[in-house]
């Protein structure tokens, strides 16, 4: 079409939005041709408030943790650090991690919390006064109390004086119980019960005996063996002749208690030998008499020892 003039288009230039590349190994934002972006976060004591279509940059507490909601995506970058990182009012950090990976946050209890402890080596606790929301511990394996000074109260069930029980008066019955404290039980029932009948002591030798001689025609008390202080005296052998029919009594001191008495239904004589046990036994600081019941001749020839 000659002579036809043609208006050309309007031109239009879209403008780009900005790239913005992280470099993967610190975490931080760099810009690209066409624009530039910060990825910054400000560390405030308190978090900030929002409203509906606002701009806001990150926003971290003052320990460098970054208030969020939601997860994080496989993209995130944190900075692994032997130490915390110190942080301070309105700077930018990137998320820091411990050397294991261990990306550190603030944890806040919530419920009840389990914490498993296992002993090793020692424990040293000092003075504590007062322990607030105590951890339970369950006994697992043998625990070993060493260097305990003060009273500690046993649990319900402990062995006890009161439940192994005290010395009694009873005999020990033998009933296949053989603990020292069952044994000592038995010792001390055996010891606290009175005996039925004494055991035969050895035969005391002769030279260990005293010996009296006695004669008389008189029905009067005579004395044997005078008295001695605290001491006791005991007729272990003695031989008596009588003349004629009589009684010879033994007494305890002049006119006192019969100890022994020996018949004479006519003339004769009585050996009574050597016994561990003595036939009479006088009481402390107290004469040995003998009274013949007639008027006729007697004889005792005593064997004797004077003791406690």
């Amino acid at each position: 079409m000659a002579g036809v003039k043609v208006k050309p288009a309007a031109a239009y230039v879209v403008a780009a939005d900005p790239v913005v590349l992280v470099d993967p190994t610190t975490g931080a934002p760099y810009a690209a041709a066409g624009g530039s972006f910060t990825a910054a976060g400000t560390a405030t004591a308190a978090a900030p408030s929002y409203s509906e279509g606002t701009s806001n940059p990150f926003s971290m507490d003052l320990s460098g943790a970054l208030r969020v909601t939601g997860s994080f995506s496989a993209s995130s970058v944190a900075t692994a650090t032997a130490a915390a990182p110190s942080y301070g009012e309105g700077t930018s950090q990137p998320f820091s991690q411990n050397l294991s990976g261990d990306l550190r946050t603030i944890a806040k209890q919530s419920g009840a919390w389990t914490v498993a402890a296992t002993q090793s080596g020692t424990w040293n606790i000092g003075t504590v006064a007062t322990i607030t929301n105590p951890v339970a511990a369950t006994q697992s394996g043998t625990w070993n109390l060493n260097n305990i000074s003060g009273t500690i109260s046993l649990p319900t069930g402990a062995s006890t004086v009161a439940s192994q029980g005290v010395p009694s008066a009873a005999p020990y019955a033998g009933t296949g119980d053989g603990t020292e404290i069952s044994i000592g039980k038995g010792i001390y029932g055996l010891l606290a019960t009175p005996a039925t009948q004494l055991p035969k002591t050895p035969l005391l030798t002769s030279t260990d005996l005293s010996y009296v001689f006695n004669s008389s025609s008189a029905s009067t008390t005579r004395s044997l063996v005078a008295a001695v202080a605290s001491q006791t005296t005991r007729g272990y052998r003695l031989s008596v002749t009588a003349a004629a029919a009589t009684t010879l009594n033994f007494t305890d001191g002049s006119g006192g208690t019969v100890l022994y008495t020996i018949e004479f239904p006519a003339a004769g004589a009585y050996v009574f030998d050597l016994d561990s046990r003595a036939y009479f036994t006088t009481s402390a600081n107290t004469a040995l008499h003998v009274i013949s019941s007639a008027a006729v001749k007697t004889t005792v020839a005593l064997f004797y020892l004077t003791s406690v």
